[in-house]
C-alpha cells in the first residue's frame, strides 16, 4: 500500500491509502456537481455524502452543498482575472427577510487567498440589519458569501475508484470567523464559499 502525503495550505485535501497497481494512471477529474453526485453516491468515498435530499461535504466541518446562486456568479466573475496575479478572492454580506427582501453589501476584494475579517464582516451586518429593520422589514438569516479560487478535482485511478479529492470548502479561518461574529448577532449565520466550478459549501452557525 501506498500513501499519498500531499499538503496543500488553505485548501482541504482528503489523502486515500492506495494499491501501488491502482497508481499506474490516474485521470484528473475536475469537480463540479456531476463529479459530486457521483461521489456521493459511492459508498466507498468518504468525503460526500447524502443527508436527506442534501450532500454534505464531510470537512474539517461538515459543510452542505448547493449550486451558486446568480447573485455568487457575479462574485465569481469579479474574483476572475486573466491575468493570475490580478485574481482577488470576493466576498459580499447578505440579510435576507422573511417576506424575500435580501439588503446587499458592495462587493468586497481581498487577496487571491483572503477577504475582509470578522470586525469588518460585524460591522457590514450591522449596518444591514439596520438599513433593513428601518425599513420594516423582519429578518430571517444573515448570508456571508465569498469565493474560493483554483482548481478542485478528484484524482480516479484505474480501477475506477477516486484515491483524491481537492476541495475548495470552507477552511477553518472562515469557521473560525463566524463563531467569533456569531456572539454579536442576533441571527441564523449561513457562511458559504463558492468555488469557480460554480459549487458552493454551506454552514448554518
Amino acid at each position: 500500500m501506498i500513501e499519498w502525503l500531499l499538503f496543500a495550505p488553505g485548501d482541504i485535501l482528503f489523502i486515500f491509502k492506495v494499491a501501488s497497481a491502482d497508481i499506474s494512471y490516474m485521470e484528473k477529474r475536475p469537480l463540479n456537481i456531476n463529479t459530486v453526485l457521483e461521489l456521493a453516491n459511492d459508498k466507498d468515498i468518504k468525503s460526500f455524502d447524502f443527508f436527506g435530499d442534501r450532500i454534505i461535504y464531510h470537512g474539517h466541518v461538515d459543510q452542505y452543498i448547493s449550486m451558486a446562486s446568480e447573485e455568487d456568479l457575479v462574485l465569481i466573475e469579479n474574483s476572475k482575472s486573466f491575468l493570475s496575479f490580478l485574481q482577488r478572492e470576493c466576498m459580499q454580506i447578505r440579510v435576507h427577510c422573511t417576506k424575500g427582501e435580501t439588503f446587499k453589501s458592495r462587493i468586497i476584494k481581498g487577496s487571491k487567498s483572503h477577504v475582509s475579517n470578522y470586525k469588518e464582516i460585524k460591522n457590514i451586518a450591522y449596518d444591514l440589519i439596520l438599513s433593513a429593520r428601518r425599513s420594516g422589514h423582519d429578518i430571517d438569516y444573515i448570508e456571508i458569501a465569498h469565493t474560493h479560487l483554483g482548481e478542485q478535482y478528484a484524482y480516479i485511478g484505474d480501477s475506477g475508484k477516486v484515491q483524491k479529492v481537492y476541495s475548495k470548502g470552507l477552511s477553518k479561518a472562515d469557521v473560525g470567523a463566524v463563531k467569533l461574529i456569531r456572539p454579536f448577532l442576533n441571527y441564523k449565520i449561513v457562511m458559504k464559499s463558492i468555488s469557480e466550478s460554480e459549487i458552493a459549501y454551506n454552514i448554518q452557525i
